[in-house]
C-alpha cells in the first residue's frame, strides 16, 4: 500500500466489514499517488518552461503540456472513477492536491455498512483542518470512486462541499 504506516479508524464499521478495510484503502492511496505523481512531474515541467522575463505570458510548450496532462489524467480518473472526469478545474501547483498523502499525520476513517460501498475520509491540515470524504462503490467486483467532497472545518463543525477527483 504504502511504505509508512497509516493511521486507520474503523470504530464506525460493523466488524463483518473490516476485512475489507485494507483491500479499499490501499486501492484508494493507490490512486492518489498516481495522480499525485503525475501533478507533481507536470508542475516541475511547467517550472522549467517558464521564462523569468514574461511569467504571465504562456510559454512555447505550455499548451502542449497542458494537453497531455489533461490526457493523461484523464486516463487515471476514468480507470479509478464510476464517472468520467472532463474538468480539473485545476493546473497542478505546489503543494500538489494529495501531497497530504506523504504526511505522517493524515488520519483515515473508514466507514462500511454494505458490501458494496464504503465512505473514506482523510483528515488533513491545509492552514486548517480539513478533510477529504471518498464514496467508493464496488461495481462488478471492482472497486471505484463514485464521489469526492471535501469537508472544511468551521467552529459549528464540517461544512461540506462536492470536489472533483
Amino acid at each position: 500500500m504504502t511504505d509508512k504506516a497509516l493511521k486507520i479508524n474503523t470504530s464506525q464499521t460493523p466488524e463483518k466489514f473490516i476485512h475489507s478495510a485494507n483491500e479499499i484503502i490501499t486501492f484508494l492511496v493507490e490512486s492518489l499517488q498516481k495522480i499525485d505523481i503525475l501533478d507533481k512531474e507536470v508542475f516541475e515541467r511547467n517550472e522549467a518552461l517558464l521564462n523569468p522575463k514574461e511569467p504571465s505570458l504562456i510559454q512555447p510548450g505550455e499548451m502542449e503540456l497542458v494537453a497531455e496532462y489533461t490526457e493523461r489524467r484523464k486516463m487515471i480518473t476514468d480507470s479509478i472513477s464510476l464517472k468520467p472526469q472532463e474538468d480539473f478545474g485545476y493546473f497542478p501547483g505546489k503543494p500538489s492536491r494529495y501531497d497530504y498523502m506523504n504526511d505522517t499525520t493524515v488520519k483515515i476513517d473508514f466507514i462500511m455498512k454494505s458490501n458494496t460501498r464504503a465512505v473514506i475520509e482523510i483528515e488533513y491540515e491545509y492552514f486548517t483542518k480539513r478533510k477529504d470524504q471518498f464514496i467508493i462503490r464496488n461495481v462488478e467486483n471492482n472497486w471505484k470512486i463514485e464521489s469526492k467532497n471535501v469537508l472544511l472545518s468551521r467552529k459549528d463543525g464540517w461544512e461540506k462541499k462536492k470536489a472533483e477527483l
